[in-house]
């Protein structure tokens, strides 16, 4: 409840017009906003690289951003009745100026008509006497214009102090014009740096959620298993069959043996693999002849063929893709389905030509041996 009153409370008083007010609710409200992330972060080893830390840091940022938006929207108004304020201020400058010319042109008028009407009384006093009418006349009308004058040089100093103090003002106002510019450009220029962050933030999660990702993190981990038990290869890539010549020599027997309970493990590969019956007689006899050659046998690699049919392997590919997960799983401590799913899944994300699996298998192994760990298998 107190949440709801809060934010009706600031949603009230953004429709104001106390900038400064304003603008200190939105600051805190920002504040507020990444105090929050930092105590969901808080303890939590790597929360920023997690998908939860990158869901709540993007939540953060959006809210960090409508209330940036406020700010600009607060600058705006600055920026207008800044605007506003040296419109008026020019106006009156144009006012005054033209009054205080008028004013000046009056009282100059003024002192000569003074001065001429000084001229005439004392010529009349002179000529008439001071108790003549007609002297008593100019010396009232040289009174009244001697007035006149007076009053029109304090209206002149009252316009030249308004003028100048407008003078002030007008300038006051372009520097508070300014300052409003200059706040409304780094507002703006934080906003959209809110939302560049915004836009990283999506694609990061984006990565992290995506198949890709997901793909990626499968064959991490079985590349490290590759690594972890390259110690123990003899030899790897073209030498992996020479190596293996011996123990196969000696499972022969076995495997041909395998062979006879072979039918019922191939209906697995009919399920996951469409084709035509002599397609079907040939990855028939590519397995048991196969079950002969490594220390396999029959039943094994057709489910791994099964496995393979499932997860998308073309027919024109299946023989070499199961050979070379029969190979991995013979020549590490990796499971040959398990390898298959996780170099199937790759392929799919990179678009790997499936003409390819034979030397990526060959490559993943190499590797391994070249880079070798102590590391313990995941």
């Amino acid at each position: 409840m107190s949440e709801v009153l809060r934010d009706l409370v600031v949603s009230l008083s953004l429709d104001g017009d106390n900038f400064s007010r304003n603008l200190t609710s939105i600051n805190k409200q920002i504040q507020e906003a990444e105090s929050e992330f930092r105590r969901a972060a808080s303890g939590v080893d790597n929360f920023e690289k997690s998908v939860s830390g990158t869901q709540s840091q993007l939540s953060s940022l959006q809210q960090k951003l409508a209330l940036q938006q406020k700010a600009v929207q607060q600058y705006e108004k600055a920026l207008a009745a800044a605007n506003k304020k040296l419109e008026n201020a020019y106006a009156r400058q144009g006012k005054l100026t033209e009054s205080l010319d008028a004013a000046r042109q009056k009282n100059a008028d003024l002192k000569q008509q003074v001065a001429a009407a000084t001229k005439q009384y004392e010529r009349f006093a002179r000529e008439l006497g001071e108790s003549d009418s007609a002297t008593l006349t100019a010396k009232a009308n040289l009174d009244a214009l001697t007035q006149e004058y007076a009053d029109s040089s304090a209206e002149v100093k009252k316009l030249e102090g308004q003028l100048a103090a407008n003078t002030k003002s007008l300038q006051n106002n372009a520097d508070a014009v300014t300052r409003a510019r200059t706040n409304l450009n780094n507002a703006q220029g934080a906003l959209r740096q809110t939302e560049q962050q915004i836009r990283t933030t999506t694609e990061r999660l984006a990565r992290m959620q995506s198949a890709w990702t997901k793909a990626g993190d499968t064959l991490t981990a079985f590349g490290k298993k590759c690594a972890s038990v390259s110690a123990s290869l003899e030899k790897v890539g073209k030498g992996m069959t020479t190596a293996l010549t011996t123990p196969v020599l000696a499972l022969g027997t076995a495997a041909v043996k395998a062979s006879v309970e072979y039918e019922s493990a191939f209906t697995s590969v009919r399920k996951t693999v469409d084709a035509t019956e002599t397609e079907y007689a040939l990855f028939s006899d590519a397995i048991q002849k196969m079950s002969t050659e490594i220390a396999t046998d029959a039943a094994d690699i057709a489910e791994v063929m099964a496995n393979a049919g499932q997860l998308g392997i073309q027919n024109d590919y299946l023989v070499e893709f199961t050979r070379t997960m029969i190979d991995l799983g013979n020549s590490t401590d990796i499971a040959a389905d398990e390898a298959a799913t996780a170099i199937a899944q790759f392929a799919n994300v990179t678009r790997m030509s499936q003409t390819d699996f034979g030397r990526f298998g060959s490559a993943l192994v190499d590797l391994g041996n070249n880079y070798a760990t102590t590391d313990p298998p995941l």
